[in-house]
């Protein structure tokens, strides 16, 4: 008999990543909204935040393609993670800088740091569990 997917227990690499695609579209969504970001600070800001969420993804998308047979293709996946996960922290730097450049609501922010959290939480234990899993 099989199990679901919810009780089998540990971290699953499609959720962080699923996680991360709804934050990005999130982003996007918010960032490309002139009433919250007006156009004459793309370049300036909006840019950045949306090219940061996007890296997030990409980046976990690309380590979850890596099918770890090897010592470089162990370092290589984590490395993808690891950056994946230190986008996630820019990207909470990112919406701090623009809280006051855009005036932004306060329950905005929070609702938008809870997300880019939640996601960085699940990429590290995807990496916690490739660490046990792979002695990486």
């Amino acid at each position: 008999m099989s199990m679901s997917a919810g009780k089998r227990g540990g971290p699953r690499e499609l959720t962080a990543i699923y996680k991360a695609r709804l934050l990005a579209a999130y982003t996007i969504d918010i960032c490309t909204n002139e009433k919250n970001f007006p156009l004459e600070y793309e370049t300036a800001l909006t840019n950045d935040i949306i090219q940061t969420a996007k890296d997030i993804y990409l980046y976990a998308r690309r380590a979850n393609r890596i099918k770890v047979e090897s010592n470089d293709t162990r370092t290589e996946r984590r490395l993808l993670q690891e950056m994946a996960i230190r986008r996630c922290g820019d990207l909470c730097d990112l919406i701090e800088l623009a809280q006051p450049v855009y005036h932004l609501e306060t329950r905005r922010i929070k609702y938008w740091e809870d997300q880019t959290d939640y996601v960085q939480n699940l990429l590290e234990r995807w990496m916690n569990s490739d660490i046990r899993r792979y002695g990486m």
